[in-house]
């Protein structure tokens, strides 16, 4: 009884650490997904920024007509060394100027840049023609000729994704580690916690032993003048002076 006990108790409290450790694991795994694209989101922002007030200063009029140290239109002191890339599109999505080598696959869609034009910017996440994750920027701005245009900015978001395979590898094995010294560990607890109870039983039961033990004699002998009272009551005779010690017997 009390190992099928131990055993139950030993799944309970498993199950309970293993689920706390799980959640606990979600919880950083969301945290620093959280602060990963937080900082990747700061930076996009940061460098559209930057991209605006350059061609407020002097910035791409259109395809291969941008002034500034940038030969397509942009400051190319922000790009390359970092993997940003820029792109500055119409309301309908077609390119007016962008950074070299654009990959136009990994540009944002025409939904979003209806988003963008609504609430004045936009994250999306795209994918490259490779098939790298890319996270983009898209911001609303002016173009020199005062229509509305859109500027996107992205780059890929391939190490903060290794990162979190990476965390998520690590958490999986602290898991799957613990389940081993958490099921020794609850073995351990649940014996513990269930000591008392089997002394207790165990109390009961040599109490009970004693005095089923201590009641043998005195109903055996009840049991034998009662037996002798009825032989006699049945003769004819009848009763005896040692039938009522019998009786005497039997009410003390």
């Amino acid at each position: 009884m009390f190992s099928v006990a131990r055993w139950r108790l030993t799944i309970v409290f498993t199950l309970a650490l293993v689920l706390i450790l799980g959640i606990s694991g979600f919880v950083v795994y969301l945290t620093t997904d959280a602060a990963l694209y937080e900082q990747v989101d700061n930076n996009l922002e940061e460098q559209a920024l930057h991209e605006e007030e350059f061609m407020g200063e002097g910035g791409p009029r259109g395809p291969g007509e941008g002034r500034g140290p940038g030969e397509h239109g942009f400051d190319e002191r922000f790009l390359g060394t970092e993997g940003y890339f820029f792109a500055l599109v119409d309301t309908e999505g077609a390119i007016i100027n962008s950074s070299p080598a654009l990959d136009s696959a990994g540009l944002a869609s025409q939904s979003t840049l209806e988003d963008a034009l609504a609430t004045g910017h936009q994250y999306v996440d795209t994918e490259s023609t490779e098939g790298s994750p890319l996270r983009v920027y898209v911001l609303a701005v002016t173009a020199s000729d005062g229509s509305d245009a859109l500027l996107q900015v992205g780059r890929s978001t391939a190490p903060e994704e290794s990162a979190l395979s990476q965390l998520r590898t690590v958490l999986l094995a602290v898991l799957a580690v613990s389940v081993v010294p958490a099921l020794a560990g609850s073995y351990l607890l649940s014996g513990r916690v269930l000591r008392p109870i089997k002394a207790a039983v165990e109390s009961q039961r040599t109490f009970i032993a004693d005095a089923s033990h201590e009641l043998k004699t005195p109903i055996a002998v009840v049991r034998t003048n009662a037996e002798l009272l009825e032989r006699h009551m049945g003769s004819p005779r009848g009763i005896s002076e040692g039938d009522n010690i019998a009786v005497g017997d039997i009410l003390s």
